[in-house]
């Protein structure tokens, strides 16, 4: 069975436009960090539904759904434009969903500025099928 949390973790890191803003360290699974500790950019991959079959023939199913939510959250600061930043960077998080594995944006709820925690914070979910035996 494929770990599609690695496999995105990877493709994150080998896409030349988020590992300009994002280090191995910065990239989180399912555990969201106190908004205290991001210092830099960071993403959060976090699986929002166990995997359910679909599409069946001979009556078994021939394909699994996920769901996963990607945070990115972008401190702050004087150098950059940390607005722009977090939309580029979450606009090239769903383009590397759809090459790579397929998956479509579900949802991309209001994007999010912490000013107590000088964080800027874009949120997309994704939904998507693969083929494969358990």
């Amino acid at each position: 069975m494929r770990d599609l949390i690695t496999d995105m973790y990877n493709a994150f890191l080998a896409d030349e436009i988020l590992s300009e803003h994002v280090d191995n360290q910065s990239i989180k699974f399912i555990n969201y960090p106190n908004a205290n500790e991001i210092k830099n950019t960071m993403i959060v991959i976090d699986e929002l539904q166990s995997p359910t079959p679909r599409d069946y023939a001979d009556d078994d199913n021939l394909t699994y759904e996920y769901a996963y939510q990607i945070d990115v959250f972008v401190k702050q600061n004087s150098n950059t434009n940390s607005r722009l930043l977090c939309e580029r960077l979450i606009l090239r998080v769903q383009r590397i969903m759809w090459l790579e594995f397929g998956f479509g944006v579900l949802s991309t709820p209001k994007p999010n500025h912490d000013e107590e925690h000088a964080l800027f914070r874009q949120t997309t979910v994704f939904k998507g099928k693969q083929y494969y035996e358990i």
